[in-house]
């Protein structure tokens, strides 16, 4: 039985055991879709870009917000979905490549609310 890495939960295999090729073709994609994911991610963020927001709700609520670059192309967007205003359940994230068109990567988080309707956390799905 392998032992986990603990930060990408890459399959070990003990000293005993044969190499698996297909744990190992699993770890190198797991490895590359951890590194698109990324640079992707600070692609974004690491870019001077506006933020617009935009399709405000009835609680004043912006359910989408969009960050582009200087030449007006779509670097991110953020979308809120799902439930009842203003707690809405799903939060979706769209990283898009240079052509600002392209999707490079999508996140999906799951919404929690306490008994105070007040935001405790976001699971990524």
């Amino acid at each position: 039985m392998p032992f986990f890495t603990q930060k990408l939960f890459l399959k070990k295999p003990t000293e005993t055991e044969q190499v698996d090729f297909k744990d190992y073709n699993d770890n190198l994609d797991t490895i590359d879709s951890a590194i698109q994911e990324h640079v992707t991610e600070k692609m974004a963020h690491a870019e001077f870009l506006s933020l617009y927001k935009l399709n405000k709700d009835a609680f004043s609520v912006f359910t989408e917000i969009q960050w582009k670059r200087k030449n007006g192309t779509l670097a991110k967007r953020s979308v809120l979905s799902g439930g009842t205003p203003p707690n809405y359940l799903n939060k979706t994230e769209t990283y898009y490549g240079d052509d600002g068109i392209t999707v490079k990567a999508t996140k999906t988080y799951v919404l929690t609310y306490d008994q105070d309707n007040e935001l405790i956390s976001e699971v990524l799905q």
